[in-house]
């Protein structure tokens, strides 16, 4: 598979190179096939091992690079047999500055809400990379906020029944809340519980066919939350985590759920607790026949 490694200038990383028998002689950087990358260093180890110095080849204004290195056939000889080596396997490594999927939140309005109030919720997604979708989970503060279902939102079967999850729950139609760039295959938005089967948050996954170009903040998915709990909160009311199955990009494919190359974001809400004022106006007086009323 492909290593991936977060890159600090001047960063290497060592390769090394087996071979089945001794060498008639050792190898050179040029032997290797290479792709965004160089070897900077070859060292023998053993009669049968070197160790590769590999740097990476970086556009200019890149954020990572994907750099391989094999061996093609023929071009070492073994010093029993006089034969030429077979083709090696290839080695990726995928070389980061920064992370490569950015998963963030923007809600509107962001400033504060009033209690029972509803505030908008938008992930977005940025991607180095073009974008093909994934799965990962939106977790809320259950205590201040309840998201908001429409009718459109209800998931039903061919025949018009509402469908429920096994915790009893109304489910959601994700094609209703993903952007319809991203829900061309299966879609999902699945409630997500905690140990008392309180409702946490929702898992959200889906996928386009060929990559998306989201190279600025995209939106991934758009909710509305209605505020249920004043106050100002913790850290955050709002945070994206891992999902279960990863993120997809076309040219690197499937980054896991918790890989290093995936930031997910968070963002918080002021919920404000405004008093109930109850107005009373009164008829102004009025006179009849010389009589003064209220």
């Amino acid at each position: 598979g492909t290593e991936l490694f977060e890159y600090q200038d001047n960063d290497t990383v060592e390769v090394t190179a087996t071979f089945s028998e001794k060498l008639m002689a050792e190898p050179t950087a040029a032997d290797f096939t290479l792709a965004g990358a160089q070897i900077t260093n070859v060292e023998k180890t053993s009669d049968t091992s070197y160790k590769l110095t590999l740097a990476p080849v970086f556009a200019a204004g890149a954020n990572q690079v994907l750099s391989t290195v094999r061996l093609d056939a023929g071009k070492v000889f073994g010093y029993f047999t006089g034969n030429g080596n077979k083709v090696s396997n290839k080695i990726e490594v995928l070389f980061y500055r920064q992370a490569i999927i950015n998963l963030s939140l923007l809600a509107e309005p962001a400033d504060g809400i009033e209690l029972n109030e509803n505030v908008n919720i938008q992930v977005m997604v940025q991607s180095q990379d073009r974008f093909k979708g994934g799965d990962f989970v939106l977790k809320f503060d259950k205590a201040k906020f309840r998201l908001v279902v429409t009718e459109e939102m209800k998931l039903k079967d061919k025949d018009g029944n509402l469908l429920y999850d096994e915790k009893g729950t109304q489910r959601l139609d994700g094609k209703k809340i993903l952007d319809d760039k991203f829900n061309e295959l299966a879609t999902v938005a699945d409630y997500v519980y905690d140990a008392d089967d309180t409702i946490i948050g929702l898992r959200l996954a889906g996928a386009a066919t060929t990559g998306v170009n989201v190279s600025e903040p995209t939106v991934y998915a758009a909710l509305s939350f209605q505020a249920i709990g004043a106050g100002l909160g913790a850290d955050s009311d709002f945070d994206l985590e891992p999902g279960l199955s990863g993120l997809l990009t076309s040219t690197y494919g499937l980054f896991e759920p918790d890989s290093p190359v995936v930031a997910y974001g968070n963002c918080q809400v002021p919920v404000e607790f405004v008093p109930a004022i109850l107005s009373i106006a009164f008829d102004p007086a009025t006179v009849s026949e010389g009589t003064a009323t209220d």
